[in-house]
């Protein structure tokens, strides 16, 4: 039986349960906010996934780092920041989109 607790933007979380470490899982799916060609991405600018993916500046490697949108959310060029953590694929209505790797 799950049970949920009600965070702070009013959704229902579950209570309990095995924690995972990022570095342990094979996929992570995002919503965007916005995104370019580049896999710079936009998100709510609280900057949660960047915290918690950290580890991955700068390197590739699992997980694999997915972002969700639509192709109207699409920017030309989104500036990334130094905390950012870049994409490795987007898929849209258009379909999947993978993104170089970068050094």
């Amino acid at each position: 039986m799950f049970y949920e607790a009600v965070n702070r933007y009013q959704i229902g979380e579950p209570i309990g349960g095995r924690l995972i470490a990022a570095p342990a899982l094979a996929l992570v799916l995002m919503p965007l906010v916005g995104m370019d060609n580049a896999g710079n991405r936009l998100g709510n600018g609280a900057g949660y996934y960047d915290r918690w993916l950290a580890f991955r500046l700068g390197r590739r490697g699992t997980p694999l780092l997915v972002g969700l949108a639509f192709e109207c959310q699409r920017q030309a060029f989104i500036e990334p920041q130094a905390h950012d953590v870049p994409l490795d694929a987007v898929i849209t209505e258009n379909g999947l989109q993978l993104f170089a790797p970068r050094h």
